[in-house]
């Protein structure tokens, strides 16, 4: 039993610091050593994680970034397209409005020119010439 108690309270003051050739040395057991080395590891997994998440979400955005450049050259594309169209519609209904102006123009002018030719037949039929 004493033996146990001895045992445990050495094992009970352990990591410690000693000077050893005027340098600050810890001094602790295996396990202790074994637990701080796997703490380490862990951590270093977990940043190489996090790396290897951050570098995929850089690359997404990255790729999405891209996307939105070609998504609004797409929509100024189809924008100048659109005023393009617009305008020559517009000349277009222009085009049939003087058209219908025209063709509206030339039914009275050709109205005109009937009566005229009926009123000629009818004054020639009247005074027999």
């Amino acid at each position: 039993m004493l033996m146990m108690l001895v045992s445990l309270s050495t094992f009970a003051q352990y990591p410690m610091i000693k000077k050893i050739n005027g340098k600050d040395v810890v001094i602790m057991t295996v396990s202790q050593a074994e637990a701080i080395n796997n703490k380490f590891q862990s951590l270093e997994d977990s940043i190489a994680s996090l790396n290897n998440n951050y570098n995929g979400a850089v690359t997404s955005l990255n790729f999405t970034q891209n996307k939105v450049e070609l998504l609004t050259d797409s929509i100024y594309c189809a924008q100048d397209s659109i005023v393009k169209t617009n305008i020559l519609y517009q000349q277009e209904v222009k085009k049939i409005n003087d058209l219908t102006f025209i063709e509206k123009k030339t039914r009275l002018r050709v109205k005109l020119g009937l009566i005229f030719i009926a009123a000629t037949w009818i004054y020639g039929i009247l005074t027999n010439h």
